[in-house]
């Protein structure tokens, strides 16, 4: 682990690289791997989720529905048009944000424009009535309506909108959000910023790449299509369409998968070394590492911070992440350095990036003064706790990296003391609802978060030679370490050595069950080897680079083609799927050259 020498020495760092973390071997170490250009572009790399019912959440309308049948809400349908078009969309948005921000008393308020015929503004008045149920008052001010929150009035709106979607018989909007070059919590939190709703009223079953072209199931908590659809249209980078209404919300890990189509651009090998690569990873498949991504891509492993909080030394957490490092960006750097050289909270967060997020935490902990300056536990504390499981989960994930080449050293046969599923018995293999895809910026938010590891698993121990023929290679599981889990007999000294390496006695008690919550680590297991389905593929000529290999979603909505292109440079468009924990990095890793 990095280390400083004293109060504002620079901590050399290299960035993390595949040996670092333990991804070292192949699942075929005889194809002809070949090189390629990876995420050149952003519609070069495309993901699509498979809901639990199966079905991809492939963007293929952006109109809303109706509300589904009932008296009351056909009423509130109708009224609502016709209270638009009196008031205009922004009016109407800002009176919504209003009522879903429970403003109550507030002294805001809103005038419509000029109008002279009072049977219109007795109209107006009548439908801010029927549409906000009381939350909103309203007087006529020289020929204008004046409109303004009812002190007291929220709780009431919310009750009679609540009985409204009781009276659908639905809570939830579902509908597909589809994104390009945005993280999923950044397009969600902007959806609700626009909409003025809270961010726990929107789910998610698990977090998409931010360089790629995406799209995943999401709900809204009684939030109706035609204000998604509003929306949706006057955003860029995010689209949201197919929408429906259904009685449960998204909860993470609700998927069986995500769908991969990616284009890898100036690919010089023969196609009959690329067709044996392919088919050696359609039929033999892939050693199913955590990708680099896990644990950052910034200057401070995410798995050494966890290696500490585990070990419960808060301050050399702290100093870690706050320690000056030689690839820091510039005003990271002066923000650390200043930190180290005065001790001065406040003066280094004005001069800290708002993305370093856990940075960002520890110093505002500081910068409130007293005994807080010394309180190292609650300053890492004060950091997202999605982001502090985040790097416990990390210094899991890198001792299962390290054990799994161990393993596949050991070769391709089952052996006894192996681990495998007990498909006698229902399971769900890697039940961690957040790994849901891959290369993620920061840290890999879809590589651990909120709940438990595999709570469901089954698996067995393999104790005599006919044991090991009623399973294969692909049955194999290993644990991530925790206080609730079974090792294998015949790696338990591989784990053992890393672990005590690290300062953890695998035999006690304590190990991995801390009196914190967050740092108290069940463990889980985790396939060996992963096949991915579905794979095809096809060779395509492109000439420049800012060709577009791969339609979209969005280009298919607007009936766009893909450009016909005799050019000089060819690249391979893969398509395969994979389960929700699984890395296409690590995929496409096993076939393409790997450069450390």
């Amino acid at each position: 682990m990095p280390s400083s020498g004293g109060t504002g020495d620079r901590v050399h760092v290299r960035f993390t690289t595949e040996k670092d973390v333990g991804i070292t071997e192949f699942v075929n170490v005889a194809i002809n791997r070949f090189a390629g250009t990876f995420k050149h572009r952003i519609t070069d790399f495309q993901v699509t989720e498979i809901g639990q019912d199966g079905l991809p959440a492939s963007l293929t309308s952006l109109q809303a529905p109706p509300l589904p049948a009932s008296s009351s809400s056909h009423d509130l349908v109708e009224s609502t048009a016709n209270l638009r078009r009196l008031l205009g969309d922004e009016a109407m948005e800002t009176l919504q944000s209003w009522v879903e921000s429970s403003a109550r008393g507030d002294k805001v308020e809103l005038l419509s424009e000029p109008m002279a015929d009072k049977a219109q503004r007795s109209e107006l008045h009548s439908l801010i009535r029927i549409v906000f149920e009381g939350a909103l008052e309203s007087t006529t001010v020289e020929n204008r309506v004046r409109i303004f929150p009812k002190k007291g009035g929220g709780n009431q709106n919310r009750q009679n909108r609540g009985q409204l979607w009781r009276d659908m018989g639905f809570d939830y909007c579902k509908f597909v959000l589809y994104k390009e070059n945005r993280d999923t919590i950044d397009a969600v939190n902007q959806v609700c910023r626009m909409l003025h709703l809270s961010p726990k009223s929107v789910q998610v079953a698990g977090t998409k790449d931010r360089r790629g072209a995406t799209s995943q199931w999401t709900t809204a908590f009684r939030v109706t299509a035609d204000r998604l659809e509003k929306l949706s249209n006057n955003l860029q980078q995010i689209k949201m369409g197919n929408f429906s209404y259904c009685k449960n919300n998204l909860n993470l890990g609700d998927l069986l998968g995500n769908q991969f189509k990616i284009a890898l651009r100036h690919v010089t090998a023969k196609s009959e070394d690329v067709e044996q690569a392919i088919d050696s990873l359609r039929t033999q498949g892939f050693i199913n590492y955590y990708g680099l991504q896990r644990f950052g891509t910034g200057s401070v492993p995410t798995h050494e911070v966890g290696k500490l909080l585990l070990r419960s030394q808060w301050k050399e957490a702290v100093d870690l992440i706050l320690s000056p490092k030689e690839n820091d960006l510039p005003n990271m750097s002066l923000a650390k350095q200043k930190w180290h050289d005065e001790r001065d909270a406040s003066a280094s967060l004005k001069l800290l990036p708002k993305a370093a997020l856990a940075e960002h935490s520890i110093l505002s902990y500081f910068s409130k003064g007293g005994s807080r300056t010394t309180d190292y536990l609650n300053a890492i504390s004060n950091i997202p706790r999605s982001l502090r499981v985040l790097y416990a989960h990390a210094y899991q994930s890198h001792i299962w990296n390290h054990v799994a080449s161990s393993r596949i050293k050991l070769g391709r046969e089952l052996l006894v003391g192996d681990l495998v599923l007990d498909r006698s018995l229902p399971s769900t293999v890697e039940s961690n609802p957040a790994e849901q895809s891959d290369d993620v910026e920061v840290v890999d938010p879809e590589g651990g978060d909120l709940a438990d590891l595999n709570k469901n698993i089954a698996v067995r121990v393999l104790r005599t030679k006919e044991e090991c023929d009623t399973s294969t290679i692909y049955d194999v599981v290993l644990p991530l370490p925790g206080n609730d889990i079974t090792y294998p007999e015949n790696l338990r000294e591989v784990y053992q050595t890393m672990l005590e390496r690290d300062g953890f006695d695998m035999g006690s008690r304590d190990v991995f069950n801390s009196a914190i919550k967050d740092y108290s680590l069940p463990g889980g297991y985790r396939t060996l080897l992963c096949k991915p389905t579905d794979v095809s593929w096809n060779l395509a000529r492109f000439g420049e680079d800012s060709e577009q290999l791969i339609l979209t979603d969005v280009d298919r909505l607007k009936a766009n083609v893909l450009p016909h292109s005799d050019g000089a440079n060819c690249a391979l468009i893969l398509n395969f799927t994979l389960p929700p924990s699984s890395y296409a990095t690590m995929a496409l890793r096993e076939v393409m050259d790997v450069n450390d």
